[in-house]
């Protein structure tokens, strides 16, 4: 069944490949929009002073940071030129990403319902980016403020945890080193548990947003939800996860070697590159595919 899953998942991520395409569009165009937004009024505002840093960047890294921070502090008005311009690219940035992300997984969602009949286009990629991306941003939010609640819960666990097993491991009986390291592995997979729980809700979660129409907060309801009633869907998750995270090591070192090429291997790098980048975009298609043809056929979804 975890084959035919994968399958069905790259033969969907297959059909539509053509987002791969678009994905690298828009990062061309965050760069050329870093570039014009961000790159230009510095040039612009410091004039040479930014070329001299620039040039100081390449000879000593770990330097740069204090020569812009004075390069920036000696022109306030160009500072807040500079952060006006930075702030209002981040915004631009990731509403598009947003967008990307929602166009993405309407896309992956509407072929997966529909099978081999539904033809991919630029037009339905703009309609499912727009219909879910108010739904995206929202769902994009909780999981964020979940993530950083996890942070923070490990943060001060681990605080916790340091603090009692510091003088258990100062002692020097046996009993209570025993105690120390019983409490570190247990305190580890909590903390490794808690992780990978999170990250399969999430991943399932994004997959019932582009097969499910629900709210936001309705979508990790039933992600969730759909982790108590199936509990072999985790092992489903971190299946179809690794096998994309080794098949994505393998296109990168596939990409790499081509540097090795002589004489013209310099030159086939950016190509390579930019491959990899649509080949990797392809494989985290098929487990977004994946998992949310596992949903789809548990849940009966016509």
């Amino acid at each position: 069944m975890f084959i035919d899953l994968l399958k069905n998942g790259m033969e969907a991520a297959l059909r539509n490949w053509k987002l791969a395409a678009y994905k690298l569009m828009f990062t061309a165009v965050y760069l050329i929009g870093f570039a014009l937004m961000v790159a230009a009024p510095i040039v612009f505002l410091f004039g040479a002073s930014s070329k001299s840093a620039a040039r100081h960047f390449l000879d000593n890294p770990f330097g740069f940071a204090t020569d812009l921070a004075a390069l920036f502090f000696q022109n306030l008005f160009g500072l807040g030129v500079v952060l006006f311009a930075f702030f209002l690219y981040l915004l631009i940035a990731g509403t598009m990403a947003l967008f990307v992300f929602a166009g993405t997984v309407g896309v992956m969602g509407r072929s997966v319902l529909a099978g081999e009949g539904y033809e991919f286009s630029f037009s339905s990629f703009m309609h499912e980016g727009a219909r879910l991306f108010m739904r995206s941003m929202w769902l994009t939010l909780l999981l964020g403020l979940l993530l950083m609640g996890l942070v923070v819960a490990l943060i001060i666990g681990g605080a916790v945890l340091s603090s009692i097993l510091a003088p258990l491991f100062a002692a020097k009986s046996a009993a209570s080193h025993f105690l120390a390291t019983f409490l570190s592995l247990a305190g580890g997979s909590v903390a490794i548990g808690a992780c990978i729980l999170l990250w399969t809700v999430s991943n399932y979660a994004i997959a019932i947003l582009g097969v499910a129409e629900m709210g936001a907060s309705a979508i990790f309801s039933e992600a969730a939800a759909f982790l108590r009633r199936s509990p072999d869907s985790i092992l489903v998750a971190l299946g179809a996860g690794l096998s994309a995270f080794l098949a994505a090591i393998v296109v990168i070192m596939l990409a790499a070697a081509f540097e090795l090429v002589p004489a013209i291997g310099p030159f086939l790098m950016l190509p390579a590159f930019l491959a990899s980048q649509v080949v990797n975009d392809i494989i985290s298609f098929a487990m977004l595919g994946s998992l949310m043809r596992f949903y789809r056929n548990r849940q009966a979804i016509p």
